[in-house]
């Protein structure tokens, strides 16, 4: 009650170290649902040492499992606060949740109205999951994914559906 919100500096890479994964990830998942259930917004910062795609889609898809009304997400460079971190991969248009995080095939899913968000929290196992077959899929960058994609140990996706 007597916060206005949560900034969360070490987000699902803590604070750049190295990713969150089985049930630190779902802690964290957890708290960020808990402080938007009071009416709280949640801001998750996640740093990396290096920005690459495999990176920013797992902080993405880390976001996205969380995202309510009052989320945010920050993806950047360890401690390269200041200077312009926009990220093309934010202008996707994946839509509205359609549900809250689920878990299968091994993996965390999150539908969403126009597209998915997959996560392998798991800190060694691989999953080669199968995504919905009513749907074909391009990933973030406009390749074609699917219709089975393999989430090594540590990893998110971000998938839209094709129109």
């Amino acid at each position: 009650d007597h916060i206005d919100g949560m900034l969360d500096e070490a987000g699902f890479t803590y604070y750049g170290t190295g990713d969150l994964t089985g049930n630190t990830w779902l802690l964290k998942y957890q708290l960020g649902e808990y402080v938007q259930s009071q009416g709280k917004p949640f801001y998750s910062v996640n740093n990396f040492t290096s920005l690459n795609s495999v990176n920013i889609q797992w902080a993405l898809a880390s976001y996205l499992m969380i995202k309510e009304h009052s989320c945010a997400v920050y993806i950047s460079k360890t401690q390269d606060y200041g200077n312009d971190a926009w990220q093309q991969e934010y202008q996707a248009q994946i839509g509205t949740p359609l549900n809250s995080m689920y878990q299968g095939q091994g993996v965390y899913w999150r539908d969403y109205s126009n597209g998915v968000s997959i996560v392998n929290s798991a800190s060694k196992a691989t999953f080669t999951v199968n995504l919905n077959a009513a749907y074909q899929y391009v990933d973030l960058y406009g390749n074609p994914v699917g219709p089975t994609v393999t989430m090594p140990p540590h990893s998110g996706l971000v998938l839209l559906i094709q129109s």
